[in-house]
């Protein structure tokens, strides 16, 4: 039978604190990582509004607005997007001309960007915006389209700093952005 020295014991003891030692190590690189990729952790909420606003000359007229909300603390890659209403896919604002109901007209629209721009922390970017005239006629109009478009499915996917990407869909039961690999 072999006798334990206590230079046995002591090499045992330091190979048991160099063990502890890089397990504290690992652990802390790890929270440090978790800590960086948190520090910049973009979200994407995304917004719709349908208001009445009047100009400087008097008109009054519906405005239909989507815009995109960074409300993470950072930037946010935006590198693709979606908008579909009634299986129809909408990419440029003046495609929602083709779910119009007969004799609904626009007073004009803008079209920002839907995909490939940079959201910085606490910013918003207007994706686009369609004015419709206020009145009698175009109301029954205006209503029937809006029923269509409240039923819309629109998302737009991101990626933080770090390459993490996500996927934020307008719904306001769940506005939890959901993680992807990568976005397409």
């Amino acid at each position: 039978m072999t006798k334990i020295t206590a230079q046995d014991l002591a090499s045992y003891a330091a190979l048991v604190v160099a063990m502890v030692a890089l397990y504290v190590g690992w652990d802390q690189s790890r929270i440090t990582r978790n800590q960086q990729h948190a520090d910049v952790f973009p979200v994407i909420q995304l917004k719709t509004q349908y208001l009445l606003k009047t100009n400087e000359e008097g008109v009054t007229a519906r405005h239909l607005t989507f815009e995109a909300f960074n409300a993470g603390v950072g930037p946010a890659f935006a590198e693709s997007g979606r908008l579909e209403i009634n299986n129809v896919k909408i990419s440029h604002v003046g495609e929602l001309s083709k779910l119009y109901p007969t004799g609904l007209q626009e007073l004009g629209s803008y079209q920002g960007q839907f995909t490939n721009f940079i959201l910085a922390p606490g910013k918003s970017e207007m994706i686009w915006e369609v004015a419709f005239p206020s009145d009698e006629k175009m109301e029954p109009l205006l209503n029937q389209f809006m029923h269509q478009f409240w039923a819309m499915e629109m998302q737009v996917c991101y990626c933080s700093l770090y390459e993490k990407c996500w996927v934020s869909e307008y719904n306001p039961s769940t506005p939890k952005p959901r993680p992807v690999e990568h976005c397409n």
